[in-house]
């Protein structure tokens, strides 16, 4: 089977401290003279967007007098796109974004998926949900985050999952490669964010797991079963402690320009939460750059081993051991929040090395929670989890 190579190579995300200029200058576009005009209308498209079987003709409609703009690769349309003037003969699949354009004012865009599966699509199903993702404009890597639209399908009432079945979530995205040596597996994961039309962070639920923005899309290609990871997630969730959720789902990539086919079809994948600090995930508190003293600094750390040869800043402790921050991230960490932690570590390194490592005022359990540590390895024993 064939396994497509999927989506772009960069995204454009407004930086956080330019949001407020953004919202003035959207403030200025709206007032003349002191006085307010009308924000014009958002386009509607005409049928709505989703998967289909033939090739359609796309109405874009919109109220008063406004010119309709619109692009056909996920860009946002400007005031030198095509004008919309007839229906659009949609034969491939297309992220169609729409918006009206009057008097050097523009309004809100609309954006939907169209995406057009070929003949030998029609009789597919399948017993789990399926997740469709279209490429606008390039390849995925392993280092920049790229822009895509998501599909999330899932089974109707006899069970079975189609393309043109029931939707659980449609909507804008970015995807970048996960891992290091499955990188050269011809089946890779991806890290998943849903975003909105800015390319903003949006929270969502899918396939009924809490709201959240951070997903995996995680390819089990040399586990032969498909299910040593979430088998070891679900034991730990059912001794009581936070394990990812997963959903087993079928991955189809489509690429600009072409129809879904089953040159589409990536394989069986397992869809999950990111670990991130979140009440419905990592559950800690969230530390500040302002907290820097006890109690607070004592508690909201999220750090991990990874590979070296990644970049990323981190971290050695006394013994050896090199990890890398995560929450809070690198960038927002303090110098005085580094100092706690790696102190912390440094301690719990002596103790658990030194002689009185069984005393339980001086020893390694003053430091850890002995009896989720020896679930945790236990579950690491029993699934070979070598990572």
């Amino acid at each position: 089977m064939e396994v497509i190579d999927p989506l772009m190579n960069r995204t454009k995300i407004k930086p956080n401290h330019l949001r407020g200029w953004y919202a003035l200058a959207a403030l200025c576009l709206l007032c003349s003279g002191g006085t307010a005009r009308a924000a014009l209308e958002v386009p509607t498209f005409s049928p709505a967007g989703g998967i289909f079987l033939n090739d359609l003709k796309l109405k874009i409609t919109a109220k008063g007098s406004a010119t309709i703009r619109y692009t056909l690769d996920g860009s946002d349309p400007t005031e030198s796109s095509p004008v919309y003037s007839q229906p659009l003969q949609i034969s491939n699949t297309a992220v169609v974004k729409a918006r009206c354009f009057e008097k050097g004012q523009s309004g809100a865009s609309a954006a939907e998926l169209f995406a057009v599966a070929d003949e030998t699509m029609a009789a597919f199903s399948s017993n789990l949900p399926l997740v469709i993702l279209h490429n606008v404009n390039g390849r995925v890597n392993a280092r920049n985050a790229a822009p895509c639209y998501a599909r999330v399908l899932i089974p109707g009432e006899k069970g079975r999952t189609t393309l043109t079945g029931p939707t659980d979530f449609q909507g804008f995205g970015t995807v970048k490669r996960r891992g290091r040596s499955s990188l050269e597996y011809p089946k890779n994961s991806f890290t998943f964010h849903t975003v909105d039309l800015h390319g903003d962070d949006l929270k969502v639920p899918i396939l009924g797991m809490p709201k959240e923005s951070a997903w995996i899309l995680y390819a089990p290609y040399p586990d032969k079963t498909l299910m040593r990871d979430v088998l070891a997630y679900e034991l730990s969730t059912k001794m009581g402690h936070y394990a990812p959720r997963t959903r087993f789902v079928e991955l189809f990539v489509s690429r600009p320009g072409a129809k879904i086919s089953r040159r589409s079809y990536a394989g069986v994948y397992v869809f999950e939460e990111k670990i991130k600090r979140d009440k419905n995930r990592v559950n800690i508190a969230k530390l500040t750059p302002d907290q820097n003293k006890e109690p607070e600094i004592t508690g909201g750390y999220i750090f991990k081993k990874d590979h070296s040869d990644k970049g990323d800043p981190g971290f050695r402790t006394d013994r050896g051991s090199y990890f890398y921050y995560d929450t809070p991230k690198p960038e927002e960490i303090t110098r005085q929040q580094k100092a706690y932690l790696v102190n912390y570590l440094d301690k719990l390194e002596g103790a658990l090395y030194g002689p009185k490592f069984r005393d339980p005022v001086q020893g390694y359990a003053a430091y850890l929670d002995v009896n989720s540590m020896i679930d945790h390895h236990w579950i690491v024993e029993f699934s070979k989890n070598v990572d």
